[in-house]
């Protein structure tokens, strides 16, 4: 029970706040599955009625998978910070300690559930070498095997690139942001490139879309929803935070008065976030992105996430910055309730998928929801789902990825 107990522990990290947000970030996705696997055990008339009842009050549910970004904007900031602070430290930076990092990281847990779909004969097993090279992204989306690793499959190809572009995030002064400002407006034109070349992804109604065969989902998550290219504007945000962080890490971080210009730029944020997270876009019968004219529509699907991104990554360094006009935010992420949650948030991420098949399947076969509690059949799901998840996660997290994250640290620290 010791190493379970570790999990419930103070954090001990250098920037807390950071704990709270994967923690929500994580929280995020299984709300966003939870409502679009669920809706699958939902007759036809009941699926209207949901995206009905929802198209308004309940957008948020749908643009859950904004979690991704968050987890993105993380792991941008993280492994930059640790990568400037060894250069700064050292002069140099091990690239081969690196990436056994984040082997040691990522690997273990996550072969271990493909390796448990195998054995359970789980659907596209024979995908699985994908998998194990990380393009599985690659595949279209009807060969994909756990399709919800996708976005691991972007972490590991992002981690391959980082070093790369070292010699950039070294440099003093605007250049690294320069850069990084430069392939951030790349990756929304190349968005709006594909939807131009594509326009069945940006003019039909979105419940049509997902539900078709052709394009159907398939092609809207091929082309726009699981490629590094057009998922990475919330990396290079990350990256710009991780230079950032490490060149005013230590500096006092004594909560300061937000100057009109911080009021201003938090502002403006907070309005990225919440037109992202409510723009009703699940409506039964308009269009992708209700009442919005084509043109708006094609702007939105290029640039709607990047600028979601953008607003989030303004908020999380005021938060680090401890700007007073945050305060009410940072003592949220800060909660030591989120802790547990943040340190198994990788594990929850990987098996929440099939427990909430699993959990869904079992309550429509126990009770069938009336229209009425539509909702929250949805919702009880969902939290079902999140307390199993932890509750499984907490062994994972305990007895197959912590060991392999102990082992790479003795390797780096010789201790």
């Amino acid at each position: 029970m010791g190493r379970i107990q570790g999990v419930f522990s103070a954090a001990g990290f250098a920037l807390p706040a950071l704990d709270g947000l994967r923690a929500i970030a994580v929280l995020l996705v299984i709300l966003f599955h939870g409502f679009f696997l669920g809706r699958s055990w939902l007759d036809a008339n009941l699926q209207s009625l949901l995206i009905e009842r929802t198209e308004r009050f309940g957008s948020f549910f749908w643009h859950g998978d904004a979690g991704v970004d968050l987890f993105f904007i993380l792991s941008g900031l993280l492994l930059t910070r640790i990568l400037l602070r060894e250069w700064a430290n050292s002069g140099s930076v091990s690239i081969l300690n690196f990436y056994r990092r984040r082997v040691f990281r990522i690997v273990p847990a996550y072969f271990a559930l493909i390796a448990l779909g195998v054995a359970l004969g789980w659907a596209n097993h024979e995908s699985a070498w994908a998998n194990l090279l990380f393009v599985n992204n690659f595949l279209p989306a009807e060969q994909q095997y756990l399709p919800w690793t996708w976005s691991i499959a972007v972490e590991m190809q992002y981690y391959a690139l980082l070093p790369l572009l070292l010699p950039v995030l070294i440099r003093p002064g605007w250049i690294p942001y320069f850069v990084l400002g430069s392939l951030f407006l790349l990756t929304g034109f190349l968005k709006l490139w594909i939807l131009a070349g594509n326009p069945s992804l940006y003019l039909t109604p979105f419940h049509e879309l997902f539900l078709a065969r052709e394009p159907g989902l398939g092609g809207w998550f091929n082309e726009l929803y699981v490629n590094l290219w057009t998922r990475a504007g919330p990396i290079l945000l990350g990256i710009a935070l991780g230079v950032l962080v490490a060149r005013h890490e230590d500096n006092e971080k004594a909560e300061r008065s937000a100057s009109f210009r911080d009021s201003a730029a938090i502002l403006f944020a907070m309005a990225l976030i919440v037109s992202w997270m409510w723009l009703p876009y699940q409506s039964n019968t308009s269009f992708f992105y209700t009442d919005l004219s084509d043109t708006t529509r094609l702007l939105v699907l290029a640039f709607g996430r990047n600028l979601f991104s953008l607003g989030a990554a303004i908020l999380l360094w005021y938060v680090l910055a401890g700007a007073s006009g945050v305060r009410y935010l940072r003592n949220i992420l800060l909660a030591r309730s989120l802790v547990p949650i943040a340190r198994v948030s990788y594990s929850m991420y990987l098996v929440h998928i099939p427990l909430l098949a699993a959990i869904f399947s079992h309550m429509g076969s126990l009770v069938r929801p009336s229209a009425d509690l539509l909702v929250g059949w949805i919702l009880l799901g969902v939290l079902l789902t999140a307390i199993l998840a932890f509750a499984v996660s907490l062994f994972t997290y305990s007895w197959i990825e912590k060991p392999f994250i102990d082992f790479a640290h003795r390797r780096r620290t010789g201790r």
